[in-house]
């Protein structure tokens, strides 16, 4: 049978109303509860009212009955004429009212005293109480008196009398004293509450209790909590009607209300304790707790067995979309007879497709994957043979350039100086060459990095015009170099980087400009502060006056082998990547260049960067600084010191021979290994002072060697410095060598003065490591 989800959400929402209506039912309750709290508060209030009133009429009747004793003729011819007989059975009529009755002189000598209708001759004197003297000050009128143990009754009785004096206020004829028990007046308070747990007391103004159920606290004190005695008195004078108090009375918890008795110096307590006060109510409240539960427990079951019923598809559904989102599409869900069965049917038929979907997904991913793992071997084949190209290349080079160095210096003659230095122009174009594609390799696969730290600004210029001076000059052309006076010396930047870009940017001046002159200038744009402190905005511009690039090539200047002229390829040679490694590099610098050019007037290159101006001066290593040999041994590792014992290990024998001539050229003593194996056993044979160490040598290798070398001079402690000198050049390479336990790091092809440089470059970090 189908049951529709908007039956199963009517029968929930019958629950709900079960629920709604315990909550009434508690909420009746309640209000129940509070009217019969009001009830009780009600009965206490007249109970207090009526045992007042009842009392007051008591006191009242005897009040009238003792002044119509005393203004009774008996007692007036007592007085005149001591008529005894007379005035005993006058008193005797009302023995029932008043057991003790007694006629006082205005001494305050009782001179006859009837108890019980008996005359007694207990004549006591009365002139010291207070009763007496409150009569004789106030003649004419009932005055209330104590309450006192009547030794003869053995009871309580309470006291009243009547100073009689005739009318024209000349004659005493006599004060009527007369003892009422107490239980005459409070006798009501014993069963003013039908209820064994409820009780009446009457109290009088000091504390005494006067009327109580239990005989033997009459007379001691009451004990009331907070407010106390005396404001309850007060408050009854000022709320006629009572008030429900909660205190503590003679130490048990209740609820009171409290009247004053008319014409009496006393209170009507109607008492009530407080767990009889609660009893009903707490009934109520459990009776109604109760109910609320067992409606909530079957409002809870009903809708327990609902919510399953309702959530328990969704839950599979849920479940199977899960493990649908996790690649298994063969989760099916059992469809049922209401609308969340219609969902399921969908969900099995969106499950069904898309299984089919993500299998063709998975083909066309395979496919694509095969693909990208072939380009990535081969861009990594790629790399691995430009690696391995620049390394072979990078040998021989560093042999024809390294002894074209050597033959300059021991040329005789002009033309043979010329002749040398075109080898040199070669090897150095050549070399830079394979620097551009090394860059450009790198730069397309992502891999190159820079190395920001501060360096003098105008050194690096300087360099640039030293080095670009003498080609300008060859071709008739006027290198002007401008410093601007606003621009920071030290800056924080990627100096080789930098250098490179502006060396890229001159030499494509030089080549392409037959006359006139080339510019280089630097010149600050903004200036703005940050956390650090302030960035400059620079701008590097490079002119010259040669052919000028159209518009319409211009936008294709800084795309990869490219040029401007097809024709001036051949002429002045260059593969066209030297502006897109420029840019690029400009690029993640997070700078921008550009450029204006017009044919006939010549080109403008502009290369803007935000360089943070350094707070401390460059080191003095970025300015340039032409290495020079030391003339004296003045430090215990200087690379001009005679009789230095320098171990080469190189597997390369025109390279061996080259490093040997230009070593002992400054006189050092070179020792000269083809593998890392011979070296370690020369420097354990032989006094070395240090070590020239190639890296990719047959057999042992340089980094193995290092490790062997740095294990020997462990016990005895020394150092001897080792330089790698290595024609791997890729990023990274450097710090592998100084992992492995090396010095320093020099690349081939290298300079004689870079040599001698990097030796004392070396030797002064091991002298200083401060």
């Amino acid at each position: 049978m189908r049951t529709s989800i908007f039956k199963k959400i009517f029968i929930s929402q019958f629950a709900l109303i079960i629920i709604a209506s315990g909550c009434i039912s508690l909420a009746s309750y309640l209000f129940m509860v509070r009217q019969y709290n009001e009830s009780q508060n009600d009965t206490l209030r007249i109970i207090s009212s009526a045992t007042a009133m009842r009392v007051s009429n008591k006191v009242a009747q005897h009040r009238a009955i003792l002044k119509e004793v005393a203004e009774s003729k008996e007692v007036a011819l007592y007085a005149q004429k001591f008529q005894e007989l007379l005035l005993a059975k006058h008193l005797g009529q009302h023995r029932e009212q008043f057991p003790v009755l007694a006629y006082v002189n205005q001494e305050g000598v009782q001179e006859f005293r009837l108890v019980n209708g008996q005359a007694s001759e207990d004549l006591e004197t009365l002139a010291g109480q207070k009763i007496f003297r409150t009569a004789l000050s106030a003649p004419n009128q009932v005055i209330l008196g104590e309450v006192v143990l009547d030794p003869v009754l053995k009871n309580h009785a309470l006291q009243f009398a009547y100073a009689r004096i005739d009318y024209f206020g000349d004659q005493f004829l006599g004060l009527i004293f007369g003892q009422a028990p107490l239980a005459n007046f409070v006798a009501p308070a014993a069963n003013c509450i039908p209820s064994k747990k409820g009780y009446c007391l009457i109290v009088a103004q000091d504390g005494t209790i006067l009327s109580t159920p239990e005989a033997k606290n009459v007379s001691q004190p009451v004990v009331i909590g907070t407010p106390n005695l005396g404001a309850l008195f007060a408050k009854a004078e000022t709320e006629p009607n009572g008030q429900i108090r909660h205190a503590a009375v003679n130490g048990e918890d209740c609820y009171f209300s409290v009247s004053l008795i008319p014409g009496t110096p006393w209170l009507a307590m109607a008492v009530l304790p407080s767990r009889q006060y609660n009893a009903v109510p707490a009934l109520f409240r459990n009776f109604s707790i109760g109910l609320f539960l067992g409606l909530l427990l079957l409002a809870g079951i009903i809708t327990f067995f609902l919510a399953r019923s309702l959530t328990s598809p969704i839950r599979k559904l849920a479940m199977a979309s899960t493990a649908l989102a996790q690649g298994d599409f063969s989760q099916r869900v059992d469809a049922g007879k209401d609308e969340i069965g219609d969902l399921a049917q969908s969900f099995n038929s969106m499950a069904e497709q898309l299984g089919a979907f993500v299998a063709r997904e998975k083909q066309l991913l395979a496919a694509e994957a095969a693909a990208r793992m072939k380009a990535e071997l081969a861009d990594q084949h790629k790399s691995e043979f430009l690696s391995k190209i620049s390394h072979e290349l990078r040998t021989p080079l560093n042999i024809v350039l390294g002894m074209a160095e050597l033959l300059d210096k021991g040329a005789q003659d002009e033309k043979s100086s010329q002749k040398i230095l075109a080898i040199k122009e070669a090897g150095r174009n050549l070399l830079q060459l394979i620097d551009g594609i090394l860059d450009f390799s790198r730069l397309e696969s992502g891999t190159i990095s820079l190395t920001p730290a501060p360096f003098d600004l105008f050194a690096i210029l300087g360099r640039l015009k030293k080095k670009y001076e003498p080609a300008a000059r060859a071709k008739g052309l006027t290198l002007l170099y401008t410093e601007a006076e606003a621009v920071p010396t030290t800056v924080v930047g990627d100096e080789g980087r930098i250098f490179q870009v502006l060396e890229n940017l001159l030499d494509n001046a030089i080549k392409y400009t037959a006359h006139g002159e080339i510019s280089l200038r630097v010149r600050p744009l903004t200036l703005k502060a940050s956390n650090d402190g302030h960035i400059i905005h620079l701008r590097f511009e490079v002119a010259d006056t040669g052919c000028g690039i159209p518009l319409e090539q211009q936008a294709a200047m800084f795309k990869s082998f490219k040029q401007a002229d097809p024709y001036a390829t051949r002429k002045a040679g260059g593969l066209g990547i030297g502006l897109t490694i420029s840019q690029q590099l400009i690029e993640l610098m997070h700078g921008e260049i550009s450029m204006k050019s017009e044919p006939g007037q010549g080109s403008t290159f502009y290369v803007d960067l935000d360089l943070p101006v350094a707070k401390e001066a460059a080191s003095s290593a970025t300015a340039e600084k032409e290495p020079e040999i030391p003339t004296s041994e003045t430090t215990e590792h200087s690379s001009g010191g005679k009789g230095m014992n320098i171990l080469v290990a190189e597997d390369n024998p025109v390279n061996q021979k080259l490093l040997r001539l230009m070593l002992e050229m400054h006189g050092h003593h070179v020792l000269v290994t083809a593998d890392g194996k011979e070296a370690v056993a020369v420097f354990q044979s032989e006094h070395i002072d240090l070590v020239l160490m190639d890296v990719q040598m047959p057999g042992m290798n340089g980094f193995e060697a290092t490790a062997a070398i740095r294990e020997l001079e462990k016990p005895v402690g020394k150092h001897v410095p080792i330089i790698a000198v290595t024609a791997h050049v890729m990023p990274g390479y450097k710090d592998e060598c100084l992992k492995a336990g090396m010095d320093n790091y020099l690349s081939k092809p290298f300079r004689m003065q870079e040599l001698f440089a990097i030796i004392d470059e070396t030797l002064a970090q091991l002298n200083n490591p401060a």
